[in-house]
């Protein structure tokens, strides 16, 4: 898999790193890990340096004023021995770096698929030349056979992504993995060149949001201490917000297809 990423992500040749091996070491020093944090860096079996971008090998203009400093984005190959506690170790991969991060992460057998993740960084507001994660969005397990695994893909290989700037290239690639999270609710997937895609992307993170609120109140609904009044008063609240998720995707199939 190491060797067949750009075929899905269609990065120019310039950008490719050669994959050389970056020791978890400096991530352990870098990220500066707690023992529970080192426990969940062993899934980690080897990381390599994929890919670079940035202005002087892609044209893409930098982002840099009072929140940001995006001079690169980074492409990192992952490999993993499972896919246990995944979005705890991507988190620390993303810690680890200054730039925005991509984590093209699979483990040894092609047949369990891959998954992708993007993290926005911004300027730290306690530490002076620091940067700090903003926002992770990460795929579920991207499945080969499945149609809208290869949706995924077409939305976000490079020619396909905004390069206004290296942010608006970052926003294209989380709003790809949304797109995709939120598939089985949507019911599509857009075509690239969206029209409304600024307000598009303020509506999926919405509507990630009251999703994670709904599986949060259903999850208190059905606990076995939750007493029955409690759990009709949930019921109703779950209710309201699955009202307010349909208002959303109402929203962006007309927003998508305008």
């Amino acid at each position: 898999m190491a060797d067949t990423w750009n075929r899905y992500l269609q990065l120019p040749e310039m950008t490719l790193q050669g994959g050389k091996r970056i020791p978890k070491t400096v991530l352990t020093v870098r990220a500066k890990l707690s023992k529970k944090e080192q426990k969940v860096l062993a899934n980690l079996r080897e990381l390599g340096n994929y890919a670079m971008l940035g202005k002087s090998n892609t044209g893409i203009l930098p982002h840099c004023d009072d929140t940001y400093d995006i001079r690169a984005v980074i492409y990192l190959d992952c490999l993993l021995g499972s896919w246990d506690r995944t979005s705890e170790l991507a988190l620390i991969l993303h810690r680890a770096f200054a730039n925005p991060t991509v984590l093209l992460m699979r483990t040894a057998s092609p047949l369990d698929g891959c998954a992708v993740s993007v993290a926005t960084k911004r300027k730290s507001l306690a530490e002076t030349g620091a940067s700090v994660v903003e926002n992770v969005d990460t795929t579920t397990t991207l499945d080969p056979v499945d149609g809208s695994t290869a949706a995924f893909w077409d939305l976000f290989a490079y020619e396909r992504l905004p390069q206004t700037d290296l942010l608006d290239y970052v926003h294209g690639m989380q709003d790809a993995i949304l797109f995709h999270n939120l598939h089985p609710r949507l019911g599509f997937t857009p075509k690239p060149g969206l029209i409304h895609r600024a307000e598009i992307r303020r509506e999926l993170v919405r509507l990630k949001r009251v999703d994670t609120e709904i599986r949060g109140l259903d999850a208190r609904r059905y606990d076995k201490d939750t007493s029955f009044g409690e759990s009709a008063e949930l019921r109703v609240l779950a209710s309201g917000k699955k009202e307010e998720a349909q208002t959303i995707v109402d929203h962006i199939k007309e927003l998508s297809h305008e």
